[in-house]
């Protein structure tokens, strides 16, 4: 293993207050792959992704507001546009103005709003199991959908509310890692990461209601669906598509989707693999990204 090689634990401090969790590794010179996390993880999934590919790009992964070890002020709303805005801010604070992002699950609409703002940053997509198209909503997101009808402080959002609060658990949480794999290859799954999503995540009602917010609020990332594919057709960037099968969340309608707005882009779908395609197909997806660019 190379010094480059080494993966390293990082905090900055933002203007707005919030502290910014962050692994890297890799040369500075080298190019740039941001990854950027899903619920209900952290930067964590990217742990055996990122010796993968450091020898040949320098990657960061940062742990996204309201997740993992970043910290925020409590007057700070809990959106996908505040998750945005930290991530703009914290790119700015490392000098990071260039890249290819590895968007997946919550990364992809952070991701994509943040190129609404600065389409020129974006020098390629990796998307896993990462959404901007309505067919790509599977019958997991069924129940959000009469809460996303409802308007805050109502007695009918408090009651869809609440019918959502089993979605924020830890079994929950180890469904998304595991409940649509085949026991063969759940096998590969490490309980320590669908366990590390839930304390960092969801252990404390403070941080149910987080989640519970963010929930909501994903109605906004599907209203930005047209745009987000407009920048996909304006800008046309150098785009692979590694797709678990069997995803709960997101269809693999949804990934096809894709090829609308970007012709070019190449797939690889993983018959296998399901949601957290890294826990159980981590080297093939390395291959990939690597041969790709």
């Amino acid at each position: 293993m190379t010094f480059n090689a080494i993966t390293t634990y990082h905090t900055v401090s933002l203007d707005n207050g919030v502290n910014v969790a962050y692994a890297k590794a890799g040369s500075p010179k080298s190019p740039s792959i941001l990854l950027l996390h899903g619920f209900p993880s952290s930067s964590n999934q990217f742990r055996n992704l990122i010796p993968l590919l450091s020898d040949k790009y320098h990657v960061v992964a940062p742990d996204l507001a309201f997740f993992g070890l970043t910290t925020v002020p409590g007057d700070l709303e809990v959106s996908f546009a505040s998750m945005t805005s930290v991530l703009a801010k914290f790119l700015d604070n490392i000098q990071l103005s260039e890249f290819i992002v590895y968007v997946f699950d919550y990364g992809a609409p952070v991701a994509y709003r943040l190129a609404l703002e600065r389409p020129q940053a974006f020098k390629g997509l990796i998307v896993q199991n990462g959404n901007a198209y309505t067919e790509g909503l599977s019958n997991w997101w069924s129940p959000l959908k009469p809460y996303w009808n409802t308007k805050k402080g109502s007695e009918d959002h408090q009651q869809a509310r609440e019918k959502l609060r089993a979605a924020v658990s830890l079994d929950e949480a180890k469904d998304q890692y595991i409940g649509a794999l085949t026991a063969e290859i759940a096998e590969r799954v490490d309980p320590n990461a669908y366990t590390h999503d839930y304390l960092l995540n969801m252990s404390t009602p403070a941080k149910v209601e987080r989640q519970l917010d963010l929930f909501y609020d994903y109605q906004n990332n599907v209203n930005l669906y047209s745009k987000f594919q407009q920048f996909f057709r304006d800008s046309h960037p150098p785009t692979l598509v590694v797709w678990g099968s069997r995803d709960a969340a997101f269809t693999v309608e949804g990934a096809q989707a894709y090829k609308r707005d970007i012709p070019n882009a190449y797939y690889e779908f993983f018959e296998n693999g399901a949601h957290f395609l890294l826990e159980t197909h981590v080297e093939q997806v390395a291959k990939a990204i690597r041969s790709f660019f």
